[in-house]
């Protein structure tokens, strides 16, 4: 009795899950929750899709850092007060493109993970800034805008990543996470009051406000990712069961 009553409890879950994460108009094709898909021809029209979609990308983000890094160097060129690192960050960005345009010819599919090593490169130079590491010419003169960097490339890597949802929710937090909680660590040491001009009286409410913040951002672009991919997901399942309805 204790078995049977097992496999009924069990089956009540299974069709609770199934009930809540797929849905008639996917076919039943498609897991909500992970955005899975069960089809295997499906499954790869989908990657193709998003092989495709980060490789248009690439001319226009070649154009945008190109520009950067020629207004950087102008920059340095013609005023002395302009620090070095910002054309030394507007240089590695290009070089990053011109790695990705490299990739794209010789092995496009694992291309698509070059916006996560942009984002590791840029989040241990941040690190190491703080350790007196790099060249001084190189090091931002003023470590209180590192936080603002970290989540800034948030936000750019998540404008071209085209990878999976699950992928870009392991890989934001694995890649910002811990070194967020390094320099928000570090920071609370040099930051004040920018009324009092005195030191922080509470560190730690700065540090959990700053790491919600971080939180926040990668809730914010994972979610946004869910959303866009699923709709494409739909869009692709919705093509391909009209095309084997017409064959």
């Amino acid at each position: 009795m204790d078995f049977l009553a097992y496999l009924i409890n069990r089956c009540s879950l299974h069709r609770l899950y199934r009930k809540w994460c797929f849905h008639e108009k996917t076919y039943y094709l498609l897991n909500y929750l992970t955005l899975t898909i069960t089809d295997p021809q499906i499954k790869n029209e989908y990657d193709i899709a998003r092989t495709k979609n980060f490789d248009d990308s690439f001319r226009s983000i070649l154009f945008v850092v190109t520009c950067n890094a020629i207004f950087r160097s102008l920059q340095v060129a013609t005023n002395k007060n302009v620090p070095h690192e910002k054309i030394f960050y507007a240089l590695q960005t290009l070089f990053f493109v011109l790695i990705w345009g490299i990739m794209r010819r010789c092995c496009k599919k694992h291309a698509i993970y070059m916006p996560y090593a942009y984002m590791l490169f840029i989040n241990i130079i941040t690190y190491i800034s703080y350790d007196d590491v790099m060249p001084s010419f190189l090091q931002n003169p003023d470590k209180k805008t590192d936080e603002v960097k970290v989540l800034l490339t948030i936000v750019v890597v998540h404008c071209v990543d085209y990878n999976t949802f699950r992928a870009s929710l392991i890989f934001s937090c694995l890649l910002v996470l811990p070194i967020q909680w390094i320099i928000l660590k570090e920071q609370v040491k040099i930051k004040y009051d920018p009324y009092t001009l005195e030191p922080l009286a509470d560190n730690n409410e700065y540090f959990e406000s700053q790491f919600f913040l971080t939180l926040l951002y990668i809730f914010t672009t994972v979610y946004h990712q869910y959303l866009v991919q699923r709709d494409l997901i739909v869009i692709t399942i919705e093509k391909q069961m009209i095309i084997r309805h017409q064959q």
